[in-house]
């Protein structure tokens, strides 16, 4: 998880960081990007990392 004030480039170094991830061969399944910004409330949020974890495990 990253936090930090909004417009200093947050979202910019963590796709960035996932970038190079998938160069250097990095199981994309491993990889979660989501942005908190979307989610409307804790249900959504469970339910989303539910799906991902599910899908990862696949």
């Amino acid at each position: 998880m990253l936090r930090g004030p909004r417009q200093i480039g947050k979202s910019t170094l963590i796709k960035y960081t996932i970038f190079d991830l998938l160069k250097k061969g990095k199981n994309r399944r491993a990889i979660f990007y989501f942005p908190l910004d979307t989610v409307k409330d804790y249900v959504e949020l469970r339910d989303t990392l539910l799906s991902y974890l599910q899908f990862a495990a696949a």
